[in-house]
C-alpha cells in the first residue's frame, strides 16, 4: 500500500466499526466491572478488618513501651540512689559525698526535687541535711540571690523543713525497710520516698530519701516523658497517647483523642518506687493513687491506608464502566488522528520530494550549461558556479533537516562542543544565502555587540538553526524584504535575534509553530515544516531557548538564547 493510500484506508477502517459490536463490547465490560465491584467489596472488608487488628496490636506495643518507660524511670531514683546507701555511707558521707551523689542523680531523675538524710544522734536528735536543686529550688527554700555554679545546695537543719522532719519522725518506729507517704507543705503535695537505715547492732539509724513535687510532676514530668517515648518509631503520627489521673482528667497527651480508633489502656500506681519491692514498705504505707495510660490508634498507617484504599477502589470501580465506553470513543478518535497524521506525513513526503527536485533540477541545468562551454566569460562562469554552489547549499540544508528529523525521535544528538564566535556564524550563514539575498534585493542589517562573548556549541547544529531561520525569512518575505540579525550578551547568555518584515504568523498557528510537519493555514510557499522544530531541538540540546513573536502582515522575530562559553 502506498503512502498516499494509507489515510483513505484508515478513514474507511474507522467508519467500518459496527455500532452494535461497540455496544456489545461496552455491555460486556460493564458486566465485568460490576462483578469486580462485588468481589472487591468482600476483599476490601477483610483488608480493613486485618488493618484494624494490626492497629490494635501496634497500640498494645505502644502501651507496653510507655508503661515500661514510666516504670523504669519512676523507680530509678529509689534503685540507683537510695538502695545502695547504708548507715556508714550516710554517717561518713554527710554532706560532701552525698552531695556529689545527689548532683549525679538530679539530671537523671527530674522528678526528684530534694534529697535528704536524717541521722538522729544522742547529742542532737534532729541532724537533718537537705540537698536541693540550684536551678529549681523547692517553694519552701527560695535561697539567696547569690549565683551558685554547683547544681546542688546543701541546707543543714533548715527551719522551713521542720514539717518534713516531723513527718519523718512520725515513721521512726516503722519496721519496713522503705517507706512511702504523702506530705503537704504550704498547700503543695509531696510524695516522700524514704529508706530506713540501720546502725550497728540493729538500732534505728535514720532516714535517707527524696521528695517529689506532685504538682510539678503533673505539669512537667509526665508530659516530657510521654513526648520522648512517642518519638520512638514516630508514634505521634499513628496514635494518641494520654496519661490520665485517678479522676480520668488528662495529665499529658501527644494529641487529642477521637474516641473512634482502637483503644488500649493500663493502670499504673503513682509511685516513684519499684512496684516489685512493695513488700518492703512499712505497713502504714499504701498506694492510694492509680493513674491510667491510654493509647488510641487514630492515624495508624495500615488502618488509614485500608480505609483510603477502600474508598479509592470503590471510586475507581464505579467509574470503570463509563471509562471503558470512553475508551472505545477515544480509540476511534485515535484512529482518526492516525489517519490525519498519515495524511500529514504523505503531504510532507510530497513536499520534500518537490523541495529536493527543485535544487537538483537547477544544479543539473547549471551543470549542463557549464559543460556545454557556451559561455566563455569568466564573470559569467563565476556567477554560474556561485549559483551552483547556492543550490548545493539549499540541497544540503534540506538533507540536514531530514537527517536531524530522523535522529530526533531516537536519541539526543551527540554534540561536538567548541567555542563559537557569533559574528563568524552570522557571516557564514549570510554568505551561504548571499545570492538569494542579492537576487531578491533584501535589505540586510547585522548588529553584533562589540566584544560579544563566545558561545559554546556544536558549529554544525547552531549553523543549521541559523540557516533555517534565514531561509524562513527569505521564503516568507513579501514586498518589504528586510532581514535583521542582532546579537548581544545578557546575564550569562548570548541572545541572537533574526527578524523579517514578511507575512507573519496567525495567532491561531502560534501554539503549533514548533510541531514537526506543521505549516500554517493558507501557506503557499513550499517547505517541509521541520525548520522551527529543528531550531527548538538544537536550542534544547545546547541548554538554550527559542522564542517566536509574530503578527500577520508585520513580520516574524525569532530569538535564540545560548549560554556563554565560560558558563556552559
Amino acid at each position: 500500500m502506498s503512502m498516499a493510500d494509507r489515510p483513505a484506508f484508515l478513514e474507511r477502517l474507522t467508519k467500518t466499526i459496527p455500532g452494535t459490536a461497540t455496544f456489545v463490547l461496552g455491555l460486556v465490560l460493564c458486566t465485568a466491572v460490576g462483578g469486580m465491584i462485588g468481589l472487591s467489596h468482600r476483599s476490601l472488608r477483610e483488608w480493613q478488618s486485618a488493618a484494624e487488628l494490626l492497629a490494635e496490636q501496634r497500640s498494645e506495643v505502644m502501651l507496653t513501651l510507655l508503661a515500661n518507660a514510666l516504670n523504669q524511670d519512676m523507680k530509678g531514683a529509689q534503685l540507683s540512689v537510695l538502695l545502695p546507701l547504708e548507715y556508714d555511707d550516710v554517717i561518713a558521707g554527710v554532706p560532701d559525698d552525698l552531695r556529689d551523689t545527689v548532683a549525679r542523680a538530679f539530671p537523671r531523675f527530674p522528678y526528684a526535687e530534694s534529697f535528704f538524710a536524717w541521722t538522729p544522734t544522742a547529742s542532737q536528735p534532729s541532724e537533718l541535711y537537705v540537698f536541693n536543686r540550684t536551678d529549681r529550688r523547692p517553694a519552701w527554700d527560695p535561697g539567696s540571690n547569690v549565683h551558685v555554679s554547683y547544681p546542688v545546695t546543701v541546707e543543714h537543719n533548715p527551719q522551713p523543713a521542720r514539717p518534713l522532719l516531723a513527718a519523718l519522725r512520725a515513721h521512726e518506729h516503722d519496721t519496713g525497710r522503705f517507706g512511702v507517704f504523702e506530705w503537704t507543705h504550704d498547700g503543695i503535695e509531696y510524695q516522700v520516698v524514704a529508706k530506713r537505715i540501720v546502725a550497728r547492732g540493729g538500732a534505728f539509724g535514720g532516714f535517707v530519701g527524696f521528695t517529689v513535687n506532685l504538682p510539678w510532676a503533673r505539669h512537667h514530668y509526665f508530659g516530657e516523658l510521654v513526648q520522648e517515648v512517642s518519638q520512638i518509631g514516630d508514634v505521634t503520627r499513628a496514635a494518641a497517647i494520654t496519661v490520665a489521673d485517678e479522676r480520668g482528667q488528662p495529665v499529658a497527651s501527644t494529641r487529642p483523642s477521637t474516641l473512634h480508633g482502637p483503644l488500649r489502656q493500663r493502670q499504673f500506681p503513682l509511685l516513684f518506687f519499684d512496684p516489685a519491692m512493695l513488700s518492703t514498705l512499712a505497713p502504714v504505707s499504701k498506694v492510694s493513687r492509680f493513674w491510667t495510660i491510654q493509647v488510641e490508634a487514630i492515624n495508624d498507617p495500615a488502618l488509614v491506608g485500608a480505609v483510603r484504599g477502600s474508598y479509592r477502589t470503590y471510586i475507581l470501580l464505579g467509574v470503570a464502566a463509563p471509562a471503558c465506553v470512553l475508551g472505545l470513543l477515544f480509540t476511534a478518535r485515535a484512529i482518526r488522528a492516525a489517519a490525519a497524521l498519515a495524511a500529514m506525513q504523505s503531504d510532507f513526503t510530497s513536499t520534500v520530494t518537490h523541495e529536493l527536485k527543485t535544487p537538483l533540477t537547477a544544479m543539473r541545468l547549471l551543470g549542463e550549461t557549464l559543460s556545454s562551454e557556451r559561455h566563455h566569460s569568466t564573470s559569467t562562469i563565476r556567477d554560474y558556479a556561485a549559483m551552483l554552489s547556492q543550490e548545493a547549499w539549499r540541497l544540503t540544508l534540506l538533507i540536514d533537516n531530514l537527517l536531524t528529523y530522523a535522529r530526533v525521535p531516537t536519541s539526543k544528538a551527540k554534540l561536538a562542543l567548541e567555542r563559537l564566535d557569533v559574528m563568524d556564524l552570522v557571516d557564514d550563514t549570510i554568505q551561504r544565502f548571499r545570492l538569494q539575498l542579492i537576487d531578491r534585493k533584501f535589505d540586510v542589517t547585522v548588529d553584533i555587540q562589540h566584544d560579544l562573548p563566545h558561545v559554546r556549541g556544536d558549529r554544525v547544529m547552531v549553523s543549521q538553526a541559523l540557516a533555517n531561520l534565514v531561509d524562513n525569512a527569505i521564503k516568507y518575505s513579501g514586498d518589504e524584504r528586510v532581514l535583521i540579525i542582532r546579537s548581544w550578551a545578557n546575564d550569562g547568555v548570548v541572545v541572537i535575534d533574526v527578524a523579517d518584515r514578511g507575512a507573519g504568523i496567525a495567532q491561531t498557528d502560534m501554539p503549533r509553530v514548533f510541531e514537526k510537519f506543521y505549516r500554517g493555514r493558507g501557506t503557499r510557499t513550499g517547505g517541509s515544516g521541520l525548520g522551527l522544530a529543528i531550531v527548538k531541538r538544537v536550542m534544547e540540546d545546547h541548554q538554550g531557548s527559542v522564542d517566536v513573536t509574530s503578527a500577520p502582515g508585520q513580520g516574524t522575530a525569532v530569538r535564540l538564547t545560548l549560554p556563554k562559553a565560560d558558563d556552559a
